[in-house]
């Protein structure tokens, strides 16, 4: 560790004295030690065999050697918990030891921190939470004829294959899960895990055909979440989303869908006769935790599942790892691949952006969701003829009659009160019944039925307990792209989701209902009546992408880099699937207390494939996960039911939604076509060392990071991660010519040959080697596919390879090569390079992309972030399609470039449904403008959008409180965060140095510490800041050695506040350290160690360094630089330096700065130059206020009044207001000409005609001219007047003056004042003397001297500063000449 001179202060911080958070708070931590799990042990403790297995084999978990050594790993755990800490100060709440070793531990933030800190400790990670990403498809997949058949039929579909799902439990008494008429279930072959009873009666949840049922809820308990008497303490589902997807994935074929007396069809899982196994750890109010998450799939594993199916994704990244493949929960993944489990995932909700998938590694099958060929639709038909088209899952009014169409807002009740909303139709007893009684009741979509606080089933209970016919409910606002689900109901009703439609219902209820004078309704006329909603109409445009489904490219870090590995991986049915439910479910509104819910989700395609991969393993048990995930892939379609490419749903600024061509990014491979997956002819198989290779060879992964997770070295042998054997190819940044290497392994039975062939984008040209192939049965064959620019291309480019074989089977490859012009841009905005842009943004108007919202996109982003914002707000104009992220950027680049108002003006124009990014931008604009309310409204808006609790959202929401003075609601922002990072904790610390609570701002430093982050840069830069204004050197110098410990000191932001600090107390010793140890010195650097000498009064330092650092290639001096070395020249009066500089201004075209220019002029002024300061100011391009102070000092100390004067004129001239320093300079000129009178106009006019308050320094002026000039009097009469009698200056002005007249009285009465005022100075003592002496008063003079030397002060002597062959040299009396 470095040291230095002054000594490092131990405690860090002595001034805390209260407490922001309690401390010791206990939270949920996963943590992983050395040691390998079973999964991977491969021997070397004594007494302990190898465990471990090849890739995508599976484990005897009931072996001796497995369970031994599992005992063995958590006694381990329990053995290190207990060295460190005491009993009963800590509660264990898993052991991790297959896939794993670890265990998670409830404890307080300041116990997690000295776990990191013990020996075999490799991570402590604080938990975060999980939440779920949410039957006609049998028949739209072909299952029944195509795929069924093959296995023997549905009802041995699936047989003896056991399916894991991790969910939030299952109904185990639903049809879809009975086994009473069933052909009785064997024991699962494989399968060893356990079943749950259930609390109250005792049974089990299991029945042959669910083999498995537990619960996993410690973290949960833990962190004060569980409720068990909402939550239930046993596998039973308490929110429909764990029955639901279940029976996609292995429901009872065959199972009636009956709601309120219609039946919807039959209803059945993917492969009936699968088991099923429920690993409970989603809960229906908070989601859930990883913790228990992981420990739920760890369980499932070791039970022996074949498929396991996650409906489930983070809430956001952990703060622990920068890679999306390596944070617990995809790690855990990949230890259940490791052991031969296939792993389905949801890809997440967050469609139809870009980059919003939740699912991002290669051994995770991530699944899109689709729309399939099923929709329902329904009309109202009004009094006049008009048909309104809508949706409804009911039947119809009576076919003959029309009825009276009333609206709830009409039918009040004096009753009803204020807080419930009567337009949403939820509470009847607000209506009157006897006025909807036989009628349509009309109603309202708020935004309560977003927020799921009402429900279009309480708008049928309601209606129906009212005695109407039927019910209507208008849709009068809604964002951009909302879908509606249509919602079976027991009455007629209809919702009218199109605001046109509705705005021409209500337009005729309007005209046809007659009122009074007061608004009360005299007579309702309006009639219509509801069509028949119960059969669905199939469209062959089918399938389709989802609105909601998330988007690619996948990317590999939390800042959203691509990856080289295409995601989502395929697409299945998720959109209004028919399932079983929960009668105890609340997760839709809609369907409480029902048997069945039609609902939508990725969460609903997820289970579709898990079911079909159940299928695969079924007639190819030992094909590995990779193998199986390659037969749905390289099968998949890319057409829909009519031939044509596949569409995908998109988001358009009006309110219609819109459909564009869909692209990989939307669909991975396709949609999945299981009669073809079961029988691929080729796969692409990968094991668990092709994805470490995929992890060792990915940039920007630390290789300690994939060593902390796989155990195991890192292997480069696969050269680039594009080469991982997947079905697809991606390469996210192609430059020049790349070659990528696949090998196919031939799973038919027969020897195949295949025809290869390539098409791609013409820009980019495609060869694949060899173009044929033959492959024996069970053979495997390499071949290559090269690609290389041939020109700049403006979108992602897409291909495709084809494998056509000789006997009918063929595979398809999606190559992708992101864009090239977007990344350039992409390059151009980082670097703020405006110039290189302009020809990009030619090139895309060339070739006429400009329609691609994407590339738009990107130009509009480099216009904004290189500060070109006029010309990025017209581009956005001019744009066709906006989406997010056009808003975004424009909103971001008005914050960025200090246009706020515009900001918050453009911001109220949106009619899209804002993003986390979009608020972000507008909360900073708020707290720029310190505009508190708007704030509130956007943090309110943020809440009801659930984007609140994003990290930077919340950390925006920190700072926009504390620049409005409003640190409790900081903190409650702060509070209330999911995952507060190290950023968080800055935002409170600098916000509280702002409100000038500096205890408060340390506390929260040491809570950083506390809770297990590190400060960084920026936590220490607020500190130092306070340290350098407030004069706390001490805890400044304690604040070093924090930066020295955590080895920040050296870099520049950290270097560069710590040197400003010791110049501020003059420690230039210190600071010339501090400097010397930045490893990568700065501008600022520099900078800050010329000021510092400077401002220490030692210009031949500050000049040495300005040479050295002209010296410096890396380094260009800026126009700080410039102004304070001047400054320098100036105060040394060192012409010759100082012209020199201005040489090298004049050479470099750097003399165009404002502020360098003013240092030029004073610069020459101060060197006795007059006339080359008046060239240097004639010649400004631009001036502001201190250039003309500069000039008319400049006149005035060189006796030029009447020029000092002539150049105010000149400035009030053009309109600049003179200030305080203004004035100082005229009456200097004014006293060092003589012009009394002048100058003494000017003071008197200081007041009342420029507004400016005098000062000492006027003062001082003015009495010093006044004294001059012998008027001693009047001199004294000001004194008086203004009240400055006690002020040193101005005492001594009026002494020296007393000198030069001879007033002896006067001086002798001002001498001893000015004693009173300053005793501990010699200037009293020298000017009486001086004043005796000049008035032959030697006696006296004499006295004078003793005094001063009895009060033991030494007077300075005076000295003469001349510069000798480039060096300065001081003079004083009784020097000794040099010789030269």
């Amino acid at each position: 560790m470095r040291m230095f001179d002054f000594e490092c202060v131990l405690m860090i911080i002595t001034i805390i004295v209260f407490t922001l958070v309690v401390a010791g708070k206990c939270e949920v931590y996963i943590v992983t030690v050395e040691g390998e799990p079973i999964i991977s042990y491969a021997g070397g403790i004594d007494g302990f065999h190898a465990t471990a297995v090849e890739s995508d084999e599976s484990i005897d978990t009931t072996s001796e050697l497995v369970t031994s050594y599992g005992r063995h790993l958590e006694k381990k755990h329990d053995m290190l918990l207990d060295m460190v800490f005491e009993q009963g100060t800590y509660r264990k709440l898993y052991s991790y030891r297959h896939l794993i070793n670890g265990f998670a531990v409830h404890i307080s933030p300041e116990q997690a921190e000295t776990l990191r800190h013990t020996p075999g400790v490799k991570a402590v990670e604080r938990d975060w939470k999980v939440r779920r990403l949410t039957t006609h498809t049998p028949q739209f997949l072909g299952l029944p004829t195509g795929v069924w058949p093959t296995g023997g039929g549905f009802d041995r579909a699936g047989e003896d294959i056991v399916i894991g799902l991790i969910d939030s439990g299952i109904y185990p008494h639903h049809p879809s899960f009975a086994t009473h008429n069933t052909e009785p279930y064997g024991p699962a072959p494989k399968y060893r895990g356990k079943c749950e009873l259930d609390p109250d009666t005792k049974r089990s949840y299991c029945n042959g055909k669910i083999v498995g049922a537990q619960h996993f809820a410690h973290a949960a308990i833990a962190a004060g979440a569980f409720n068990p008497s909402i939550d239930f303490a046993s596998p039973l589902d308490g929110d429909g989303h764990g029955s639901h997807t279940a029976s996609i994935a292995a429901g009872n074929n065959g199972i009636p869908v009956r709601m309120h007396g219609h039946e919807f069809g039959k209803a059945s899982g993917m492969a009936p006769r699968a088991r099923i196994a429920v690993y409970k750890a989603l809960y229906r109010l908070f989601g859930g935790f990883v913790a228990d998450v992981v420990a739920a799939i760890d369980q499932a594993v070791y039970d022996g599942v074949d498929i396991l199916s996650l409906s489930i994704g983070p809430n956001g990244p952990p703060a622990a790892t920068k890679s999306t493949f390596l944070n617990p929960f995809d790690a855990t993944l990949l230890g259940a691949v490791k052991a031969g489990v296939f792993v389905a995932q949801a890809a997440g909700n967050g469609g139809p952006f870009p980059k919003t998938l939740l699912s991002y590694s290669p051994w995770i099958a991530s699944v899109a969701a689709a729309i399939d060929d099923r929709r329902y639709k329904n009309h109202l038909i009004l009094g006049n003829g008009k048909i309104l088209a809508g949706i409804g899952l009911s039947s119809s009014t009576h076919l003959n009659e029309t009825y009276t169409l009333v609206a709830s807002n009409d039918v009040l009740l004096d009753s009803s009160v204020t807080r419930y909303n009567p337009t949403d139709c939820q509470r009847p007893e607000l209506l009157n019944k006897n006025l909807i009684k036989g009628n349509i009741l009309l109603c309202g979509y708020s935004f309560n039925f977003v927020a799921h606080t009402a429900s279009i089933k309480k708008v049928s209970e309601t209606a129906k307990a009212l005695g109407a016919v039927g019910f209507v409910i208008c849709v009068e606002n809604v964002s951009s792209g909302k879908i509606f689900d249509p919602v079976p109901v027991g009455l007629p009703g209809i919702l009218i989701t199109d605001v046109r439609n509705s705005k021409e219902l209500v337009d005729y209820y309007n005209i046809t209902t007659t009122r009074d004078w007061t608004g009360r309704v005299k007579s309702f006329k309006g009639t219509g009546k509801i069509g028949d909603g119960l059969m669905p109409i199939l469209h062959k445009s089918a399938p389709q992408v989802a609105l909601f489904s998330a988007r690619g490219p996948n990317t590999k870090d939390y800042s959203f880099q691509e990856a080289d590995l295409l995601k989502p991986d395929i697409l299945a049915p998720g959109s209004l699937i028919w399932a079983a439910w929960s009668p105890n479910g609340t997760d839709e509104p809609n369907y409480v207390g029902e048997g069945f819910a039609m609902i939508s989700g990725t969460s609903m395609a997820a289970p579709h494939i898990a079911g079909i991969a159940a299928l695969i393993k079924q007639k190819h048990p030992h094909w590995s996960p990779a193998a199986i995930k390659s037969a749905l892939m390289t099968t998949a379609t890319t057409l829909d039911r009519a031939g044509n490419p596949l569409l995908a749903q998109q988001t358009s600024e009006t309110e219609a939604m819109k459909f564009v061509k869909a692209t990989p990014f939307d669909y991975g491979s396709g949609h999945v076509d299981p009669t073809a997956a079961l029988n691929p002819g080729l796969i692409f198989d990968a094991g668990y060392e092709d994805y470490l290779g995929f992890l060792c060879t990915t940039p920007g992964i630390d290789v300690h990071e994939i060593r902390r997770y796989t155990h195991r070295p890192c292997n480069n042998t696969m050269g680039k991660p594009s080469n991982l054997n997947t079905p697809s190819i991606t390469i996210s940044h192609l430059v020049r010519t790349q070659t990528v290497t696949r090998t196919v392994t031939n799973v038919a039975e027969e020897e195949e040959t295949y025809a290869i062939t390539a098409r791609m984008d013409p820009t980019i040209a495609i060869e694949v080697n060899p173009p044929a192939m033959t492959i024996k049965a069970g053979v495997s064959r390499k071949f290559t596919v090269t690609l290389t620019v041939r020109s700049v291309t403006g979108t992602y480019s897409f291909g495709q390879v084809l494998m056509k074989g000789s006997r009918g089977h063929k595979a398809l490859q999606y190559p992708m090569i992101l864009e090239t012009i977007g990344t350039l841009l992409q390059q151009c905005s980082k670097t703020k390079a405006f110039r290189p842009g302009l020809p990009l943004h030619a090139a895309v108007l060339k070739k006429g992309l400009q329609s691609h919202v994407f590339i738009s996109n990107q130009v509009l982003n480099m216009y904004a972030k290189c500060g070109h914002i006029t010309l990025a707000r017209k581009l956005f104009d001019q744009m066709c399609h906006r989406d997010l992220v056009s808003w975004s950027a424009m909103l971001s680049g008005y914050d960025q470039c200090g246009e706020h108002l515009m900001a918050l003006s453009l911001f109220s124009q949106m009619k899209l449904l804002p993003n986390e990014y979009i608020f972000a931008s507008v909360v900073s604009a708020c707290a720029s403008l310190a505009a508190l309310a708007q704030g509130q409204q956007i943090h309110a808006q943020s809440l009801k959008s659930g984007y609140a609790s994003i990290s930077f959202v919340s950390n925006s929401l920190i700072s926009m409180y504390m620049k409005c003075g409003r640190c409790s609601d900081a903190l409650s922002v702060h509070a209330n965060s999911v995952r507060p990072n190290s950023v968080s904790y800055n935002a409170l610390i600098s916000g509280f140095i702002w409100n000038c609570e500096h205890e408060k701002a340390f506390e929260v430093f040491k809570l950083m510490f506390q809770q297990g982050y590190v400060p960084d840069r920026f936590s220490f830069v607020a500190l130092f800041a306070f340290c350098t204004k407030s004069d706390y050197l001490r805890t400044g110098m304690s604040l070093h050695c924090q930066a020295i410990k955590l080895e920040l000191d050296s870099t520049p932001l950290i270097g560069n506040v710590i040197m400003a600090m010791y110049a501020k107390f003059n420690l230039v010793a210190e600071v010339e350290k501090v400097f010397s140890l930045i490893k990568d010195k700065d501008v600022i650097s520099w900078n800050t160690l010329i000021y510092a000498y400077s401002h220490f009064d030692d210009g031949a330092k500050s000049l040495e360094f300005f040479k050295e650092m002209m010296n410096e290639s890396s380094i260009r001096p800026d126009h700080f630089t410039f102004a304070s070395i001047l400054a320098v020249c100036a105060c040394h009066a060192t012409i010759r330096h100082g012209k020199q500089i201005h040489g090298y201004l004049i050479r470099t075209k750097l003399c165009q700065d404002i502020g360098v220019n003013n240092a030029l002029v004073s610069m020459y002024a101060k060197c006795g130059s007059i006339r080359y300061a008046h060239y240097g100011f004639n010649t400004m391009p631009c001036r502001n206020l201190v250039s003309w102070n500069t000039m008319i000092a400049a006149f005035g100390n060189h006796g030029l009044c009447e020029r000092a004067i002539d150049i105010f004129e000149q400035m009030k001239a053009t309109g600049v207001k003179p200030d305080s320093v203004t004035l100082i300079g005229l009456l200097i000129a004014c006293n060092h000409s003589g012009l009394v009178r002048k100058g003494e106009l000017y003071f008197n006019e200081m007041e009342e005609v420029y507004g400016i308050t005098p000062k000492v320094e006027h003062f001082s002026c003015l009495i010093d001219m006044l004294g001059r000039a012998g008027r001693i009097s009047d001199a004294e009469e000001y004194l008086k007047k203004f009240h400055h009698w006690n002020d040193p200056v101005v005492l001594g002005s009026l002494l020296s003056a007393c000198r030069l007249h001879g007033n002896t009285v006067a001086g002798e009465r001002l001498a001893k004042q000015l004693l009173e005022v300053q005793p501990v100075t010699t200037s009293p003592y020298v000017l009486l003397s001086n004043l005796y002496a000049s008035d032959g008063m030697w006696n006296d003079v004499t006295n004078a001297r003793k005094m001063l030397k009895g009060s033991g002060l030494r007077k300075e002597p005076g000295y003469s500063l001349v510069e000798v062959k480039g060096n300065h040299e001081k003079f004083t009396i009784g020097n000794t000449p040099l010789n030269d």
